[in-house]
């Protein structure tokens, strides 16, 4: 009895202690302890450009007293927490004002101090410093106090526009751009850049974007740019029309242009590629605006590249890898698009983002990534190849926990990527993508720029010397395709390339933010290869990042069956089959031939089918018809000679009843 009273009482004791845990949650967020707090803004309404001066404290903090708080800046219908610059109130001399937007310690301060800032309704907040983890819903509710301010375009005159400009291009026959452009503007020009585009005599090309903008100073008249070395002319293009730009970024009403030599432009390869795909990379989908551009990516791919093999993304899929919502957004808007091409998922530094182990981290992105049906899936690892076509791709992976920006390859990870790229058996391009780039390579790479992001990448640029037939394509950066080094390498060395942004873009030697989403269309010929920067926004060709790579890349397809199959058909008698059978092979035989020219491997296997078709439909003649008659043994030349006779009789017989 006593036992079953000490039992009841311990199973009130364990109910009463579960109620008060959920009726009273430890975790709860108390804006109370911290004590009195101030925060304060110079103005609330700035102008594109300005610094945000801001003041903050905050009395008590439990967990750490040298930094109880950071202001930070936020979009204001953010419906995530997202913070965009941050300083620290207890770094001020004297409780002097810090500018905000320079981002202090915090923000992308690691691109150096920069005030820009788009356009928007933004908010200043107060925050203490011992939040829960990056991507917790529950960090927006850690909020002290908060000042709504705007950002509004800066007002400036219009730049007076170039008065004559000059185009020296390198090899006028080759279709590219390469080249030196020299701009005179008149004094008292107000302007900071110029900026050239492909046009008519009508206007610029509606197709594609401007080209990059060349800084000019207030006291200079002449201006002068290279074109980027790579890039194309576009075949629709006669003129070069050149724009002054203010320090708004607004382009001058009139423009000075340059007639370009004929037959300049670049002739687009005819027929389709051999294969398209598009390399992207930072989608991020967490806000409205970066699902908005997402959006708009998977519809421009399903509308311009409906023969797409792929679409390959290097990393930074979602904003920060345990919202599991934001993962199953990314599969929802990709399934709302029709006729898309499968998306390949790479692993980025954001993936991490909101974990504090590897495990994790590589289990959520493992169990979000689509793969096609009958292609095995990695199981304890981030990297992974496919054959497509013919052409070999492979997806690389940060292999160790980093909770920052950088990634390790690491040895496992480097012998298999030695094991893929000894596959290859030809000079055929090979396709490699990871999201973190090298070094002082592609846009955003350089040290000053701190965005490079591979900590072992020695071994893989002895890996890329010995391969020149790889296409590397990475992201991280957020660099806008008119920034310098978009492409780096090529010829007889390996091609690498900054894939932009879907979700936003940087200027990064400025660190400036930019309302944009780019990537790249990849077209595969027999002898070249096309990268073409596209803009979703605008729905343009970038016009700076339009490459050829023409050197070392050739593609082979296997003819060796199909040259055996003609040879077979070649020793058939054409006296032995019904003649409607016979054309239909000779047809057949026609387009073999032609077949064997090309490195398309599928067109290769396509003509041998059709061959095989049509040997195996042959009708042989009957064996009586044979015996009957003279005809089915005739030789071609004696139903010629035959044939001729006929003509002649029938033409004395006319030529005598005339007379």
């Amino acid at each position: 009895m006593k036992r079953s009273i000490s039992s009841v009482l311990a199973t009130i004791m364990v109910l009463t202690l579960l109620v008060s845990i959920v009726s009273f949650p430890v975790s709860a967020f108390d804006a109370a302890k911290y004590g009195k707090c101030t925060l304060w803004s110079d103005k609330t309404v700035y102008e594109v450009g300005d610094p945000i001066m801001v003041k903050g404290s905050v009395e008590f903090n439990t967990t750490d007293p040298k930094y109880p708080a950071w202001i930070g800046l936020i979009v204001r219908d953010h419906s995530e927490w997202g913070g965009l610059r941050y300083v620290y109130p207890r770094d001020a001399k004297n409780g002097e004002a810090q500018d905000l937007a320079a981002g202090g310690r915090g923000g992308n301060s690691n691109l150096g101090p920069y005030q820009s800032l788009p356009v928007g309704e933004y908010t200043i907040v107060l925050v203490p410093d011992d939040l829960p983890l990056a991507g917790d819903v529950k960090r927006k509710e850690h909020i002290l106090m908060s000042i709504d301010i705007e950002i509004v375009e800066k007002k400036a005159d219009p730049a007076k526009a170039p008065t004559e400009v000059s185009y020296d291009i390198n090899d006028p026959t080759s279709g590219l751009a390469d080249g030196k452009v020299t701009v005179t503007l008149p004094e008292d020009h107000g302007a900071t850049a110029v900026q050239a585009f492909w046009g008519t005599e009508a206007g610029p090309l509606a197709d594609y974007t401007g080209l990059k903008p060349a800084t000019v100073t207030s006291n200079a008249t002449l201006a002068k740019f290279s074109m980027v070395k790579n890039t194309l002319i576009p075949p629709e293009a006669t003129h070069l029309l050149v724009y002054s730009v203010n320090e708004v970024g607004d382009l001058s009403e009139a423009y000075a242009s340059v007639e370009l030599p004929e037959g300049c432009g670049y002739q687009f390869p005819e027929g389709k590629p051999l294969i398209e795909f598009q390399a992207l990379s930072d989608i991020h989908i967490s806000t409205e605006i970066r699902e908005k551009h997402y959006k708009a990516m998977l519809q421009d791919v399903a509308k311009n590249s409906p023969d797409s093999v792929g679409i390959f993304v290097a990393g930074d899929v979602v904003d920060s890898g345990p919202r599991t919502e934001w993962w199953e957004k990314l599969w929802e808007l990709y399934d709302e698009v029709e006729g898309l091409p499968h998306m390949y998922l790479g692993i980025g530094n954001h993936e991490f983002s909101g974990y504090q182990s590897y495990e994790p981290a590589l289990e959520q992105f493992l169990k979000y990534l689509r793969l096609p049906e009958g292609m095995e899936k990695p199981t304890d690892a981030p990297y992974y190849d496919t054959w497509i076509n013919g052409f070999h791709f492979i997806v690389l992976g940060n292999t160790v926990y980093e909770p920052g920006v950088r990634a390790t390859i690491g040895d496992d990870q480097y012998e298999w990527l030695e094991e893929k790229l000894g596959e290859a058996t030809d000079d055929r391009p090979i396709f490699l993508f990871m999201h973190q780039g090298m070094k002082n390579t592609v846009s955003g790479t350089a040290e000053s720029e701190k965005w490079w992001g591979i900590n072992d990448d020695e071994r893989l640029r002895e890996l890329l010397k010995d391969n020149p037939s790889v296409f590397f394509f990475t992201g991280h950066t957020h660099s806008e395709m008119n920034s310098a080094n978009s492409m780096y390498g090529g010829g007889k060395n390996a091609a690498m390339f900054n894939t932009g942004s879907v979700g936003d873009l940087w200027i990064p030697t400025t660190g400036a933010s930019l309302e944009g989403s780019q990537g790249l269309y990849v077209q595969v010929y027999g002898d070249k290869v096309l990268v073409r920067g596209r803009d979703f926004v605008t729905g343009q060709w970038v016009a700076s990042a339009q490459f050829v790579v023409n050197e070392r890349y050739s593609v082979k397809a296997d003819t060796t069956a199909l040259e055996a199959e003609i040879k077979a058909v070649g020793a058939l008698n054409a006296n032995d089959y019904t003649a409607e059978s016979w054309v239909a092979l000779t047809e057949a035989l026609n387009a073999a031939n032609a077949a064997k020219k090309s490195p398309a491997q599928a067109e290769v296997d396509a003509a041998l089918a059709s061959l095989n078709a049509a040997r195996e439909a042959l009708i042989p003649v009957p064996v009586d018809d044979a015996k009957s008659g003279c005809s089915s043994a005739l030789s071609l030349d004696t139903l010629a000679l035959i044939g001729t006779l006929t003509a002649t009789t029938v033409l004395c017989t006319k030529k005598r009843k005339e007379d």
